[in-house]
């Protein structure tokens, strides 16, 4: 039985930007914080941080992790169980 996971609004963090002193976006959407550039350092749950050509993006977790890393899962949502597979960890 897949579970699909549900779509949430998730806030849209925001760094003060030196330059002008002003707030702004960070660069992904699914980032939780970012640094002074507005490049994202973490991301929200179900989502991962990678390096995509030089830009640091917020990939989303394979279906049923609840948290992950670019190796796979390192968590699961609940009635999911940790399995090793060839290209890392599932749930």
């Amino acid at each position: 039985l897949s579970q699909q996971p549900s779509l949430r609004l998730v806030p849209r963090c925001f760094y003060l930007r030196q330059l002008d002193q002003q707030c702004h976006p960070c660069s992904e959407i699914h980032c939780l914080s970012c640094n002074t550039n507005g490049n994202c350092s973490e991301c929200y749950a179900g989502y991962y941080l990678a390096n995509v050509g030089s830009n640091l993006v917020c990939k989303v977790c394979s279906s049923g992790c609840a948290t992950c890393d670019s190796k796979g899962c390192l968590t699961c949502n609940e009635g999911y169980f940790i399995v090793p597979a060839m290209t890392g960890l599932t749930c």
